[in-house]
């Protein structure tokens, strides 16, 4: 088999409802290149790891990593990222969600083989409420770049969509992310600090939001807090002169709303909040509310 021109990295934990219908869209991409699929599958109690073993006694271009034990989401996507080093472009699907158009990976590499100027590609989602069975076909935005500056205070760039350069993943910088509960944004802000993302307006993946979601249905205070924890990790490791304005300001933006969401239950998280305030020196905040988060911890 020659040399895979994309790696598509897969990660995945208990999702034996849904990884059948993940990897057929995967495998089924109509393309004039090789692909492998990578796939970081997290030591399930399920059926997930079985159903997986019998898809790569038929599809060779899949690799499957060690599952032996339970990494945890995070170290999992990290590990399953960096393993995807054949490809000159990667690509990514989590288990539970899956591709709608089969010619997502053509149109991608095409659009970045074209335009040497860009570091990364993406696209929209049709999100599907599992619990309510709701299904929502997100409107597109303006095509066009996505910078570093348009996703420091909000990521932008769906995960399940994306396409980018391998090159700028920066593997070694990855391993900051064991400590947070968020990946592909710290690692999309990498990439951009380095090359901008394209937005194209398709509709290229169906993302899932139910119950087993690590995100998206958790509290705003949480969600606050762990952007608050991402944006710090990303000042101290990838700030510079020319973007550590730019975090700062999203820094104080999160910290904000996390003080703004929290109650009595979050006294720890919020004496860190209140360190990196002054730790950071952003006084440009909303004096009440950080006055209300002080008494919650006295």
């Amino acid at each position: 088999m020659q040399k895979p021109k994309v790696s598509v990295c897969v990660i995945t934990y208990n999702h034996q409802e849904y990884i059948e219908k993940c990897l057929d869209s995967i495998l089924e991409q109509q393309t004039n290149f090789n692909y492998e699929v990578v796939i970081g599958e997290d030591c399930s109690t399920d059926r997930t790891a079985s159903i997986i073993q019998d898809y790569t006694t038929i599809h060779k271009n899949i690799r499957f990593l060690d599952n032996s034990r339970n990494l945890g989401a995070i170290p999992n996507f990290i590990r399953s990222m960096k393993a995807c080093k054949k490809g000159q472009y990667i690509a990514f699907c989590e288990g539970d969600d899956y591709w709608i158009d089969e010619n997502k990976l053509q149109k991608q590499v095409d659009f970045l083989e074209q335009n040497l100027q860009y570091g990364g590609v993406c696209g929209e989602i049709v999100s599907r409420d599992v619990e309510n069975q709701v299904e929502n076909k997100l409107e597109f935005k303006n095509e066009g770049e996505i910078s570093f500056q348009d996703i420091i205070v909000k990521n932008k760039i769906h995960s399940n969509t994306m396409l980018f350069r391998s090159e700028l993943m920066e593997r070694n910088a990855m391993d900051a992310m064991n400590e947070l509960s968020i990946g592909d944004w710290y690692l999309n802000l990498i990439i951009t600090k380095q090359k901008s993302y394209y937005y194209l307006q398709e509709h290229f993946a169906l993302y899932r939001v139910h119950g087993q979601g690590i995100f998206s249905k958790k509290s705003n205070f949480y969600k606050s807090f762990q952007k608050v924890r991402l944006l710090y990790l990303f000042l101290q490791k990838e700030g510079d002169n020319k973007n550590s304005n730019l975090i700062r300001k999203s820094l104080a933006f999160h910290i904000f709303g996390a003080l703004k969401a929290s109650g009595k239950e979050n006294k720890k998280e919020i004496k860190e909040l209140y360190t990196i305030l002054l730790t950071e020196r952003i006084y440009k905040i909303n004096r009440s509310v950080v006055r209300s988060a002080i008494n919650l911890i006295k």
